[in-house]
């Protein structure tokens, strides 16, 4: 993915156009990215699914319910880290994120409208996510679809550092951005890997 002849932003150019491929194409490696949070109780991992990179603000958009403990978590502290890995490739990219909650907007009823009745069910739960089941049911879909829409959250994270490491046989590569508050790149130089 990187070569010795890449500047800085023209690695960061090629790191943009893999993420918004990502977003739109389930058997891309960085499609699935691992969210970190701090939680009462310390950090937090899981996965999340990239739904969409908006380039020129460098926010990374991912979908989820509102009731879950990473929104409580996002909410007492926005701050947050990103985690992509593309094993053929052997590219890691880390980025240290402000989480921005949406729930409201023509935005997000846009984003929602997008989704699939089988999507949309997965929102429409009576239960939060992580809730104890009492039953054997296992199944959370829920034919009820547009219950599930006061439920939908956005979260958009916009990067304020990413690291880029790509791990190679004639020497490892790695790159480190920062970002103003608008997500333009403000900082970028190559680093000892």
């Amino acid at each position: 993915m990187l070569n010795d002849l890449d500047s800085p932003m023209e690695a960061m150019a090629k790191f943009k156009s893999a993420l918004s491929e990502a977003a739109g194409r389930s058997s891309h490696a960085f499609h699935l990215m691992v969210l970190s949070t701090i939680g009462h109780d310390g950090p937090r991992s899981r996965m999340l699914v990239l739904r969409g990179f908006v380039e020129d603000r460098f926010d990374l958009i991912a979908y989820t319910d509102r009731r879950s403990e990473k929104v409580k978590e996002l909410t007492a502290n926005p701050d947050c880290a990103l985690h992509f890995w593309d094993a053929q490739r052997k590219v890691q990219i880390r980025i240290q994120a402000n989480a921005e909650l949406l729930v409201d907007g023509a935005e997000v009823q846009r984003l929602w409208d997008g989704i699939s009745d089988r999507g949309r069910g997965d929102y429409a739960a009576a239960n939060a996510p992580g809730t104890p089941l009492i039953s054997e049911s296992v199944g959370s879909w829920h034919s009820n679809s547009d219950e599930g829409r006061k439920h939908f959250c956005v979260l958009s994270f916009r990067a304020r550092r990413m690291d880029l490491l790509q791990l190679r046989r004639e020497g490892h590569m790695r790159l480190c951005f920062g970002f103003d508050e608008e997500g333009r790149v403000e900082q970028a130089e190559f680093v000892q890997a």
